[in-house]
């Protein structure tokens, strides 16, 4: 008897219990749940990686901007990776690009030197173009659409608790302790590869668009296969962008969002180390506590108000909240010198507002190419998005460091950081016409055929 009674107490306290969810949406976030929350250590340990490069392996301004544009360039295997995985099992691809990207990262515990830091990460970079469309295709095929926004919302409160933790806690030993980034990156790798090992392990939900593969490998021709590796996600994916003209518009809009993001990339580590002299403990409680806190605390609410509001109107609000990232930033010292506190104070209140506009940042990031390819499989929408990431990746840190050398440390970063938020704003702007065209219906949108219609905004 007692032991019913603890299974049902056990029951009772699970929080996915806690949701009025199906058994597949169930068993699926269970398993992202795990997922989520190995990632998160993973990514937290690793979220000070900018910061070892500038501060403590002596990392000059161009092998910063080099490093930060690792991530974004990367991205563009995105729309090949995508066409390879259409109509196939999504979860292969989860499993071995976890384990090949995390493994040049076990390498970090023998080296010291920022250009072997650069390469490695380079490295491990390149599968993250697999993660990301493959992950959407299993959240679009095992979650009922209409909580969509709730259940993303939860994965992400779960992985931002817990990088926020790592982080804070990395930046308090790597202050004690200035050569401990050799196993705190080792680690990362070692949850990163324990993540997406769980994260395969889901089943997907069978659909009407598994087996349509456009790529095939056996009985070809070595060169016939990487020939049409490259030309037919060029053909299938400017398809897309010509047959969905509210999707291409809503990638120029994310695009200009972007390229604020990219050209302020290598420039903010700068600033904070050159100008702010920021210790290891501060960038810890900046990038972890202060940033993720404004995660944590509105992902719940933007992810109800994503699944109550249309994609696009949704976008234009945050693009206009993190307008004011880079200004706070900006105005840091002097903002400190007329209250008369310390200017990480203020840099803190950025990373804040920071946390805040990514909270609803990344219900778009994830699920905006979901809701434009409505019916259809979204692993392709999904590379486009991604490979768009690389095409900014490849010019906008590059804008932001010419800038900043041209002008100097002086007026560099102000010039870079007004950029960035004229960007915010006018992507901002863009979106708001987007949606105006939606609802007039001189755009055609999926929401009115497979989603709730957005109400008047």
């Amino acid at each position: 008897m007692a032991k019913g009674n603890t299974q049902s107490l056990a029951y009772r306290l699970y929080p996915l219990n806690w949701f009025r969810l199906g058994l597949i949406d169930k068993y699926t976030l269970h398993y992202f749940s795990l997922g989520s929350i190995l990632g998160g250590l993973s990514g937290g340990l690793w979220a000070i990686s900018a910061i070892v490069l500038k501060k403590t392996l002596e990392g000059n301004n161009f092998e910063v901007t080099i490093f930060s544009m690792i991530g974004p360039v990367t991205a563009l295997l995105a729309i090949f990776a995508a066409e390879w995985m259409r109509g196939r099992d999504k979860r292969k691809f989860i499993l071995w690009s976890g384990l090949l990207g995390r493994l040049p990262m076990l390498a970090m515990f023998f080296i010291s030197s920022s250009g072997i830091f650069i390469f490695l990460a380079f490295l491990s970079t390149i599968c993250g173009s697999v993660l990301t469309p493959a992950t959407n295709s299993l959240l679009q095929t095992n979650l009922t659409r209409n909580t969509l926004g709730k259940m993303y919302g939860w994965l992400t409160v779960l992985s931002t608790a817990t990088l926020m933790i790592s982080t804070v806690a990395s930046g308090y030993i790597m202050n004690a302790y200035p050569d401990s980034y050799h196993w705190l990156f080792v680690a990362s790798a070692l949850l990163g590869i324990a993540s997406s090992s769980v994260t395969a392990k889901i089943r997907p939900r069978t659909t009407s668009y598994q087996g349509e593969r456009t790529l095939h490998a056996r009985h070809i021709p070595l060169l016939k296969v990487l020939r049409t590796s490259f030309l037919v996600p060029l053909r299938s994916n400017a398809e897309i962008m010509v047959r969905n003209r509210g999707f291409a518009l809503f990638e120029r809009n994310f695009f200009l969002y972007g390229m604020a993001f990219m050209v302020l990339l290598p420039i903010v580590p700068i600033f904070l180390v050159e100008r702010l002299n920021i210790s290891y403990d501060e960038a810890g409680m900046a990038l972890g506590l202060f940033s993720e806190i404004g995660l944590l605390i509105m992902t719940p609410i933007f992810a109800v108000i994503y699944d109550r509001l249309h994609p696009v109107s949704f976008s234009r609000w945050i693009f206009l909240l993190l307008g004011f990232y880079p200004l706070t930033l900006l105005a840091s010292g002097y903002l400190s010198r007329a209250t008369n506190t310390p200017p990480i104070y203020w840099a803190y209140i950025a990373y804040l507002i920071f946390g805040f506009g990514m909270a609803g940042l990344s219900l778009v990031w994830m699920l905006g190419s979901i809701h434009f390819a409505g019916s259809d499989d979204a692993t392709p929408y999904s590379g486009i998005h991604m490979a768009l990431v690389g095409l900014r990746g490849m010019i906008g840190p590059m804008i932001g460091y010419l800038i900043y050398s041209y002008l100097g440390p002086r007026y560099g970063a102000e010039a870079v950081f007004i950029l960035g938020a004229a960007l915010f704003w006018l992507a901002s702007f863009l979106m708001w016409k987007l949606y105006r065209d939606i609802r007039s219906s001189k755009i055609p949108d999926p929401s009115f055929r497979v989603a709730t219609p957005a109400p008047p905004a």
